[in-house]
């Protein structure tokens, strides 16, 4: 089962990366991930043998960091030492070895700086179309609770799907917000539009997020969802410090146009003061399934849909078992775990078609061993008396 099949993770050998890598070594170990690790040597160096000096004391660093991976049964791929911009060097090892997700810590901040996370981690959430895990320092591994805004956009929808995995593999606590926008807080004054139309606009909002969590399975996850007023990236930070919050997870783009060039990038607002770790995401979802299996393989396919539903992933094994069947219609193993995957997932009558399916095959292959055993125990005579 490959979720999570590639990380990369950039260290800085700072506090916040020591953070990260525990981080990361709990990931990897969740999601059976093989772990890279890059390091960038930052600026341009005149004095090559200074340079040599400071690879030479890197490289030691690094070794040691993956060692301490390694430890933990974890297992190491790629280790790259190179210069350069620290937030370019990340984003193009990631796009070229196609990662599904990069991790780093937090990062220092400048002097005097009144944001809470680093240039570098700042630069890599905007520039990287791949998913960014950034980890504050002294942050534990352990994600009790998770908080996932959403406005509707497609973005927000990979972000909760991403979060509603994560909230489901850490065991954690899942918190749905979207904060409707009144013209108020747009426009920096009071509201030019009569107040009823402004609480039927709210209404309607309302409305929307109760459709829009209707598309989402949710189970096993235990789910709390709120509908703030006000403007959206303060009542994001309000909400992270009063729920006391282990991660967020964000979706890039926003829904609105209008809300972007009034209030700018809200994720850019939020994850630049945000008090916990925080997870973006673009183009790509940090959790993707994978079907690794050999087609020509149909029990390592199987086992591979087992593995996802004691994890919780019931829609992602109905995609292995479904994979099973392409592979032979009548593999009865297939068609009863796709009836288990359809009862959790509350699709009784698919469910119970599956089951029919399941006890259609196994009474078929109860035929076929009784007429082989008859075969077996008896002669066949010719026309002629002569043994067949």
């Amino acid at each position: 089962m490959k979720l999570i099949k590639k990380i990369l993770f950039a260290t800085d050998f700072t506090n916040a990366s020591d953070s990260a890598m525990q981080m990361t070594i709990e990931i990897a170990k969740k999601f059976e991930s093989e772990v890279m690790v890059i390091h960038v040597i930052p600026g341009a160096h005149k004095s090559k043998h200074r340079l040599e000096k400071i690879k030479e004391f890197t490289k030691n660093s690094l070794i040691k960091v993956q060692g301490k991976i390694k430890e933990n049964n974890v297992r190491v791929g790629e280790i790259f030492l190179v210069t350069g911009s620290p937030f370019d060097q990340i984003v193009k090892h990631a796009n070229f070895y196609d990662v599904n997700l990069i991790i780093m810590g937090s990062g220092e901040k400048e002097k005097d700086d009144h944001f809470r996370l680093g240039l570098t981690a700042s630069k890599v959430m905007r520039k990287s179309n791949k998913p960014v895990w950034v980890v504050k320092q002294e942050a534990p591994p352990l994600i009790k609770k998770v908080l996932c805004p959403i406005d509707f956009s497609e973005a927000s929808k990979r972000a909760l799907e991403n979060a509603i995995h994560l909230a489901e593999s850490f065991k954690a606590e899942l918190k749905v917000l979207t904060v409707i926008q009144s013209t108020e807080h747009d426009y920096g004054g009071p509201s030019v539009i009569p107040y009823e139309e402004e609480d039927t606009y709210a209404k309607h909002e309302e409305s929307q997020f109760e459709k829009f969590l209707e598309n989402f399975d949710f189970y096993d996850v235990k789910v709390e969802r709120e509908v703030l007023r006000g403007k959206p990236y303060k009542e994001i930070l309000k909400t992270l410090s009063d729920h006391k919050t282990d991660l967020l997870v964000i979706g890039s783009i926003g829904k609105s146009a209008l809300t972007r060039v009034l209030a700018g990038s809200v994720m850019e607002k939020v994850t630049r003061e945000v008090p916990c770790s925080v997870v973006t995401l673009k183009s790509e979802d940090a959790i993707r399934l994978r079907l690794e299996a050999d087609k020509e393989n149909i029990e390592e396919c199987l086992a591979e849909g087992k593995k996802l539903m004691e994890k919780g992933f019931d829609k992602e094994a109905v995609t292995q078992f479904k994979q099973c069947l392409d592979i032979d219609l009548y593999f009865e193993p297939a068609w009863e775990n796709l009836a288990i995957a359809y009862q959790r997932l509350g699709k009784e009558d698919e469910a119970e078609n599956c089951r029919r399916e399941a006890k259609e095959q196994r009474h078929r292959l109860w035929e076929r061993r009784v007429e082989a055993e008859i075969r077996s125990h008896n002669v066949v005579i010719g026309k002629h008396g002569s043994l067949k």
